[in-house]
């Protein structure tokens, strides 16, 4: 008897939260000038990092992905930095 999402049912439902991530709330935080917007991305454990919203385009200027061997500092909040590793254990 099965429990519970297969693991290609994990992987499927987190790419297409991923792709909501970044099209829907990323053109919805970026209109609405959020400075920064972060993803953790679970499935290749990097953090993805938007900045400079384009309000009018409904879009974000730059974009980094940090990796489990980097140390991500906040550009809009810079007394928040930590090692990406720590977030996945």
């Amino acid at each position: 008897m099965s429990v519970g999402p297969t693991s290609a049912e994990t992987t499927a439902l987190l790419l297409e939260s991923l792709r909501k991530d970044r099209r829907v709330k990323g053109a919805l935080y970026a209109r609405h000038g959020v400075r920064e917007s972060w993803i953790v991305n679970l499935e290749e454990h990097v953090v993805e990092v938007f900045l400079e919203p384009d309000a009018a385009a409904g879009a974000y200027r730059r974009s980094r992905s940090f990796t489990t061997a980097e140390t991500l500092a906040s550009e809009a909040l810079p007394e928040i930095s930590f090692p990406v590793a720590e977030l996945f254990g």
